[in-house]
Parts: C-alpha cells; structure tokens; sequence
C-alpha cells in the first residue's frame, strides 16, 4: 500500500514497524520512516487531528523534518 493512502483508523494504537511486502517479486522491506514522513506531511498540510500515538510514532521515526505545528486536539475547550 502505497503510504499516501495510508490511513490509520485506530486499530493499531503503538506501531513499531511498517513491513512492505511483494510476494510476487519476492521481496520486503521496511517502510516505517517512508509512513511516517507522509503521514507527517498529510497531517501538517490538512491541519488534521493527530492522537499521540501517531505524534509519537512520527517523532520516532520521520526522517525528514516537518516546520510546522502538527495538530493537536483541543478537549475541554467550549
């Protein structure tokens, strides 16, 4: 799946690793940090929602670096 059209539902609260595969050629590799950069970018150019899960699993693992504020959810606010 191409990490563009990555979208985490809340299934997986702590993701450590990111596994593509490609069983016809016969191979995989990790694309954890390729998920995280474009989640990153998806997040700060939509100014989308993110949990702290995702804000952690981006801070441990983009490789690039993203200048402006992710997002976060304002609770208690009326």
């Amino acid at each position: 799946m191409h990490p563009t059209r990555f979208r985490p539902s809340g299934q997986y609260a702590y993701p450590l690793r990111i596994v593509s595969f490609n069983p016809v050629e016969g191979w995989s590799r990790d694309a954890t940090s390729e998920v995280a950069d474009a989640l990153a970018r998806r997040a700060a150019d939509t100014d989308a929602e993110v949990s702290s899960a995702l804000r952690d699993f981006i801070a441990a693992n983009a490789t690039r670096r993203f200048d402006t504020q992710l997002a976060l959810p304002l609770r208690g606010v009326a």
